[in-house]
C-alpha cells in the first residue's frame, strides 16, 4: 500500500511537471493545470473584471474543499508532495515551525484583496502557479537570469522545507488556509440543516 501511495504521488508529480514545460505539443492547453486551483482562478477572475472557462475550472477543487477540507491538499497536491519529500531529506521538525505564526490566511486574504483591486501582484503564491513556474523555465527560448525568476519560489521554498520540513504546507500556503477554511464553513452548512430538524442547536443545553 505505502509502495502504491508513493508511485501515485510521483506519477502526478511527473505529469504535472510535463504539462508545465509542455513537453508534446499538442498538449500545450494542459500548461494551464494550474487554473484548478479555485483560490488562483477565482483570483484571475476577480483581477480581470471577467470569467471563463479557466474560472469554471477551480470548481471541482472548490467543492472538494467544501467537502472534504485539505483532501486534495494533503493527498494530491504537486507542491505539497515534492516540497515534503525534500523535507524528509532534511532535519526532523523542531521547535522553531511551531514559534512560525500560521500566515496562510493572511496570504490568501492578500491574494483576494489584491484581486479585488485589479492588482494580481500575489497570484504567484499559489502553490499550483509556483510549481508550473518553476517547470515553464523548460519552455524558455532564450536563458537568461530574468528567466529564472518563475522558478525561484519553489527553488527557495525546497530549501527552506529542506532546513525546516513542513514549514510551506502547515504555516504559509494560501490555497492550504483557502481550502480550510472552506472546509469549515462546509461544516458549517452541513451541521445548521441538522440543528434545525432536531429543533435545537449543537450547543444548545436543551439538547
Amino acid at each position: 500500500m505505502r509502495a502504491a501511495r508513493l508511485m501515485l504521488r510521483l506519477l502526478i508529480v511527473a505529469v504535472a511537471a510535463a504539462a508545465s514545460a509542455r513537453i508534446v505539443d499538442r498538449l500545450a492547453p494542459a500548461a494551464a493545470w494550474p487554473a484548478l486551483s479555485p483560490l488562483l482562478s477565482g483570483c484571475s477572475a476577480l483581477a480581470r473584471r471577467s470569467a471563463s472557462w479557466l474560472a469554471a475550472a477551480g470548481l471541482p477543487l472548490l467543492v472538494l474543499a467544501l467537502l472534504r477540507g485539505r483532501w486534495f491538499c494533503r493527498r494530491l497536491c504537486p507542491t505539497g508532495i515534492l516540497l515534503t519529500g525534500l523535507g524528509r531529506l532534511g532535519r526532523r521538525p523542531t521547535g522553531f515551525l511551531r514559534r512560525v505564526p500560521v500566515l496562510g490566511p493572511a496570504l490568501c486574504l492578500a491574494m483576494i484583496g489584491g484581486a479585488l483591486a485589479g492588482l494580481p501582484l500575489f497570484l504567484a503564491l499559489d502553490p499550483l502557479s509556483l510549481f508550473s513556474g518553476f517547470f515553464s523555465l523548460w519552455r524558455a527560448e532564450h536563458w537568461r537570469w530574468t528567466a529564472l525568476l518563475p522558478g525561484a519560489g519553489l527553488i527557495l521554498l525546497g530549501i527552506a522545507s529542506v532546513i525546516w520540513p513542513c514549514l510551506w504546507c502547515e504555516r504559509l500556503c494560501p490555497l492550504g488556509a483557502c481550502q480550510a477554511l472552506l472546509g469549515r464553513a462546509g461544516r458549517a452548512l452541513r451541521v445548521r440543516p441538522a440543528a434545525d430538524q432536531n429543533g435545537s442547536a449543537p450547543c444548545d443545553p436543551a439538547s
